[in-house]
C-alpha cells in the first residue's frame, strides 16, 4: 500500500467551536484555527506526530502511531489528513480506521478560565485520535456532568 492510499481525512465530532464539550471545555473558533495553522505548517513537513488515546500529553516513538499531514476547519469543527505509521500503535491505528470508528482530538496544553473556555495561553501539540462515541455514551458521559 502506497502512502498516499494510507492517508485518510477524520473530523473531531466531540469539539466544536464556542459550545461546551463533553468535559465542559469551550474551545473558541480562533482556538480551532491555531489548530489547523499549525497542522498545516508542520504537517508537510511530516514532524507532526500523533498518537492512539488521550492518556498522555506527551507523543514518544513507542506511542506515536500517525503522521498529522494537515488540519482544516470544516464548518464549527476540525478536521486533519492522517497518515498511519509502520510502528505497532500504527498498526493498531489501522485496524481501528478499518472499523469507521475513529475520530480526532487535538492534544494540547494550557490553562481553563473559570467560564470553561480554553486559556489563551493552550499549546497545541497535535491531533490524537480515539474511538468514536455511541449516542448512548455520549449521553451517560452528559448525565454524569450534571450530577
Amino acid at each position: 500500500m502506497s502512502d498516499e492510499e494510507k492517508v485518510v481525512r477524520l473530523r473531531c465530532e466531540r469539539i466544536q467551536a464556542d459550545v461546551p464539550n463533553l468535559n465542559n471545555r469551550v474551545y473558541t473558533r480562533e482556538h480551532l484555527q491555531k489548530m489547523v495553522d499549525r497542522a498545516n505548517q508542520e504537517g508537510p513537513k511530516r514532524r507532526l506526530l500523533g498518537k492512539l488515546g488521550q492518556d498522555d500529553v506527551r507523543v514518544t516513538m513507542s506511542n506515536a502511531s500517525h503522521l498529522v499531514l494537515s488540519g482544516r476547519l470544516d464548518g464549527d469543527h476540525v478536521s486533519a489528513e492522517i497518515e498511519p505509521l509502520d510502528t505497532p500503535m500504527g498498526r493498531v491505528l489501522e485496524d481501528l480506521l478499518a472499523s469507521g470508528e475513529a475520530e480526532i482530538v487535538p492534544c494540547g496544553v494550557g490553562s481553563l478560565r473559570e467560564d470553561g473556555v480554553v486559556g489563551e495561553d493552550y499549546r497545541f501539540i497535535s491531533f490524537d485520535v480515539v474511538q468514536k462515541l455511541t449516542e448512548k455514551e455520549i449521553a451517560e458521559v452528559r448525565a454524569r456532568g450534571k450530577e
